[in-house]
């Protein structure tokens, strides 16, 4: 049992959620507070659950390296007004709390979750990485999903989109931010690629780099940058540029066959 978990599944191969609201540390509980607190305060009603994932909800977060990430379900569409309150939301807590890199709210809406299409991608996404903070826990109506090549692809639909936003604008200041999250996200795009075939679900960057060595090491060369990027303090410009068309791009095209191929 204790090996299954390490690779991210339990007994009965289904993908285990270590999220909890109990593994949140001490230090990290005051700004996770303050979070649900000011997103009651300014949508009020407009929300229906709150949902943590990452770092900070795997009880793994590290002092001025881990970001707070937050999903949150509302109960219609936003509107263009609501994700600029949104997105200032985030700033105010990222300048407000220094312990964090930065403050992520992924939204999403109530009939937009429960739609079936959803199953490999927003359900998924709540029943197995997230925890509830706050609202009624859409998760638990969710099915339970073992490892399969149609979740990887559903979570990572927005990895074009995602690279182009991460290099646009990119400069010094913000190079080693963007740097981080682009390397982490690359590892488990490019390991969810493999889960099939290792019959795991992963989510540590060494880890997933073992498995991408693995089976594919024509990755390597991306793999030992995203390393460098995630080990150092800092990373230049030219370091983003040169991770973004070296292991993005290729990792991109390789999405795109699959997708095309209908899985």
């Amino acid at each position: 049992m204790d090996n299954m978990k390490k690779r991210g599944v339990d007994e009965q191969g289904f993908v285990f959620n270590v999220c909890h609201p109990e593994r949140i540390q001490t230090e990290f509980r005051v700004v996770v507070d303050q979070a649900v607190a000011q997103l009651l305060s300014t949508f009020r009603t407009a929300i229906h659950s709150i949902y943590l994932y990452g770092s900070v909800a795997r009880g793994e977060a590290k002092r001025c390296h881990s970001d707070l990430d937050m999903s949150v379900v509302f109960c219609a569409p936003l509107t263009e007004q609501d994700h600029k309150r949104l997105k200032q939301l985030s700033l105010a807590l990222t300048e407000g709390f220094p312990l964090i890199t930065k403050v992520d709210f992924d939204p999403g809406h109530l009939a937009e979750v429960l739609h079936p299409q959803e199953k490999f991608r927003w359900q998924f996404w709540l029943k197995h990485c997230c925890c509830c903070l706050w609202g009624k826990d859409l998760a638990l109506g969710f099915e339970a999903c073992r490892p399969n090549l149609a979740i990887a692809c559903a979570l990572n639909e927005d990895l074009p989109e995602m690279v182009v936003m991460l290099n646009s604008g990119l400069n010094e200041d913000n190079a080693s931010t963007r740097g981080r999250v682009l390397a982490k996200k690359l590892l488990r795009s490019a390991c969810g690629l493999l889960v099939e075939q290792h019959r795991s679900w992963l989510v540590e960057p060494e880890e997933c780099a073992g498995v991408i060595r693995r089976y594919q090491p024509h990755y390597e060369p991306g793999v030992e940058m995203a390393l460098m990027i995630l080990r150092k303090e800092t990373a230049t410009v030219n370091e983003v540029v040169q991770l973004s068309a070296s292991f993005a791009q290729p990792l991109i095209e390789e999405y795109r066959r699959i997708t095309h191929n209908n899985l």
